[in-house]
This record gives C-alpha cells, sequence and structure tokens, in this order.
C-alpha cells in the first residue's frame, strides 16, 4: 500500500512539472508572437487562455502535492528541486508578461497570473520539503 503511494505522488511529480514546463513554453510562443506582430489574433488568445488554465493545473498537482505527501521519498535529492523549478518558470513567463502588461495596457493575456501560479506553486512545494526535513530530524 505505501509503495503504491509514493508511485502516485511520483505521478503528480511529474505530471507538475510537465504541465509547467508545457506552460512555459506555451507563453514564450505567446511572448514571440507578440514581439513579432505586436498583437494576439483569436487563436493567439484562445492558445495565451489554454496556458493561462495549463499553469492553474500545474499549481493546483503542486499544492495537492505539498499539502497531502507525507512521504520523504519525493524530498530525496532524486526527487527535489520542483519548487526551484516552478519559481524559475513563474520567472521566466512572469518578466515579459510584466513589462509587456506594462507597455501594453488593457491587452492582458494572462501571463502575470500564470506566472503567479506557478510562483505559489513552487512555493507550496518548498515548503513541504522544508517540513518533511524538519520533521526527519
Amino acid at each position: 500500500m505505501n509503495e503504491s503511494r509514493r508511485d502516485s505522488e511520483r505521478v503528480v511529480f511529474v505530471a507538475t512539472l510537465v504541465l509547467s514546463l508545457i506552460s512555459t513554453a506555451m507563453y514564450l510562443i505567446v511572448f514571440l508572437t507578440l514581439f513579432r506582430y505586436g498583437m494576439l489574433n483569436n487563436e493567439g488568445r484562445t492558445f495565451a487562455v489554454v496556458a493561462l488554465v495549463i499553469s492553474a493545473i500545474a499549481m493546483l498537482l503542486a499544492c495537492y502535492l505539498a499539502l497531502t505527501s507525507r512521504s520523504p521519498a519525493w524530498a530525496t535529492a532524486g526527487m527535489s528541486g520542483l519548487g526551484w523549478i516552478l519559481i524559475c518558470t513563474g520567472l521566466v513567463v512572469g518578466a515579459p508578461a510584466l513589462g509587456l502588461e506594462l507597455g501594453t495596457p488593457g491587452h492582458s493575456f494572462g501571463g502575470v497570473p500564470a506566472a503567479l501560479f506557478m510562483i505559489i506553486a513552487g512555493s507550496a512545494i518548498l515548503q513541504a520539503e522544508y517540513n518533511l526535513q524538519q520533521s526527519s530530524h
């Protein structure tokens, strides 16, 4: 029973990582489109909304993992680092998104909320890893 729980935690771990990387790649495509053409068409805005939803799902999975996982297996050196990856992807998405939001007011595409979702998810994972390390000492 304990082994299946550990496996399900790893699946959530990998899903969170993959979703955050997909969302980051999608936002990089949106940024490149905005830099090239200056605006998004309807399909581009839909693409940005889908990227926002994917980042929100990644945040929910990360928060679920942080709040429900009690196994120290995912906080070991081989599994640790997801929190920092999520924070870095949040910064990669957030810096250009904030610049675009400030440069073109009224043309929001969800980059800033997506970055905040990823930073919150990373912070939750880091806090859970810290709690697991403190409880093992």
